[in-house]
């Protein structure tokens, strides 16, 4: 986060006091009687300097937080995102990343962890978002939440964030998690021998996408770490062993956090998984 200086607050601050007569107010047009506030001189200083310390208090928190969130102590990095969401009520990156260590904390207990992420990124109302955190972390919650009872409505509200999120910027994450989770659902019992090869098309349909958008982005040195996470899996999901082990070695050379190796060696064990009972039931 960037550090806001001194002559920096100096001037927001003047720009709202109208010190340099900008007083562009309903109030004072129509009530032209009503004088503007004037800070003097000292009490300026005070205002500045409070909010001085607002921003480093900020900067501080975040650091944290984040410093304990990439070395996977999630539980104790809920504190600090907690705080900095009572400073910052409406910031979705603060939300965001709450209803994230929450729910990888899994304290005291998975199920808690997961009901309160979903109460924290309910927040952001993903139903209407259009933000692709927001929304591949509202999936992921629900993914998790059917991966522990199996409840299938929660796989489907899953698969509903996770599309919007592909449909929206073609957003290879959200992709990525769509298909797997479109594959998962071939399982549900009860569904008809054509829902399941629909599902099983669109699964392969969305790998195969994702697989041509990402190579271009290489192609064109646009390359998060991330990238190569993905098309692994999207590999493994159409059954090409050799390129999911090329980019499985270029995700694990690349990826900064333990955390993140833990997410995508947990995401290749429950595709493999996936694979194998589909494989199974056309059996």
């Amino acid at each position: 986060m960037a550090v806001v200086t001194r002559d920096e607050l100096m001037e927001r601050i003047r720009s709202r006091i109208g010190e340099e007569q900008n007083v562009d107010s309903p109030l004072y047009t129509y009530l032209p009687n009503i004088v503007p506030p004037n800070l003097s001189d000292g009490e300026l200083d005070q205002l500045i300097d409070a909010a001085k310390a607002k921003e480093e208090t900020i900067s501080t928190l975040v650091n944290t937080a984040e410093t304990l969130k990439n070395q996977s102590k999630f539980k104790e990095s809920i504190s600090e995102w907690k705080k900095l969401r009572e400073i910052l009520p409406n910031n979705d990156y603060v939300v965001q990343q709450l209803a994230l260590v929450q729910y990888k904390s899994k304290y005291p207990n998975t199920t808690i962890a997961l009901d309160e992420a979903l109460s924290t990124i309910k927040s952001l109302n993903p139903k209407k978002s259009l933000d692709l955190e927001t929304l591949g972390i509202a999936g992921a919650i629900y993914k998790n939440l059917f991966k522990l009872n199996k409840n299938y409505d929660y796989l489907d509200e899953a698969i509903s964030y996770y599309k919007k999120g592909f449909i929206i910027k073609t957003d290879y994450y959200n992709g990525e998690n769509y298909s797997n989770c479109l594959l998962l659902k071939t399982q549900q019992p009860g569904l008809e021998v054509g829902e399941i090869e629909y599902l099983k098309f669109e699964s392969k349909k969305v790998c195969t996408e994702i697989i041509s958008l990402l190579k271009e982005s290489i192609k064109e040195n646009e390359v998060d770490y991330w990238m190569y996470a993905t098309l692994a899996t999207c590999y493994l999901c159409l059954g090409d062993e050799a390129n999911y082990q090329k980019y499985e070695s270029e995700f694990l050379a690349n990826a900064a956090f333990s955390w993140e190796v833990d997410t995508f060696k947990n995401t290749i064990a429950d595709t493999r998984k996936n694979i194998k009972e589909v494989e199974a039931w056309q059996l």
